[in-house]
Formats: C-alpha cells, structure tokens, sequence
C-alpha cells in the first residue's frame, strides 16, 4: 500500500486547504503520481484510505507488541502478517 500521506509529508486528517498545498507542491515538483490526487481529492476514497492506513498500522504496533519477551502468540500472527516496505513496489511484486 502506498503511503500518500507520508510522500506528502501531511498528517492523516489534514484539512483540504494543506491537502491542495502539499499536491500542488508535489506536483510543480513533478514528484507526485495522478493516483495519489485522486485517492486524496475523492472524499469516499480518501475516508476509505486513511481507515485502510489505520489498519496496517495497527497491524504493525501488533507485531511490534509480539516481540516483548512474555508475549503470546496465540494465533500465529507472526506467521501470518508478513512486513514489507510498501514504496518498494518490486518487492511487492516478486511475492506474488
């Protein structure tokens, strides 16, 4: 998953008028793809984004959580999330 907020260097609930900002910056700088402008522009897409967003970060702390020296696995979530550089794109694509 792309990581929108963060290339634009905004925080997750930024208003419009920084969000117009930071694209517009980001593309005069000729650094930003069109799917970015209409992840973030498109309200439904945008809510939809930040709630997947919240997700792999919660999935993240949950791993780092694991790794305290008296937690339990009990499900085998270690096994079953995998991390990965979400801008690095080749990597994403040679798992499958």
């Amino acid at each position: 998953m792309k990581n929108y907020l963060k290339r634009l260097a905004i925080p997750r609930h930024a208003d419009p008028v920084v969000l117009n900002l930071a694209l517009e910056n980001a593309l005069n700088d000729g650094d930003q793809d069109p799917d970015a402008i209409s992840v973030l522009t498109d309200p439904l897409f945008r809510t939809h984004f930040e709630r997947v967003h919240l997700q792999y970060l919660a999935m993240g702390v949950a791993i780092d959580t694991l790794k305290h020296s008296e937690a339990r696995d009990t499900h085998r979530w270690t096994d079953r999330l995998v991390e990965f550089n979400s801008d690095d794109e080749e990597s994403l694509d040679s798992q499958g």
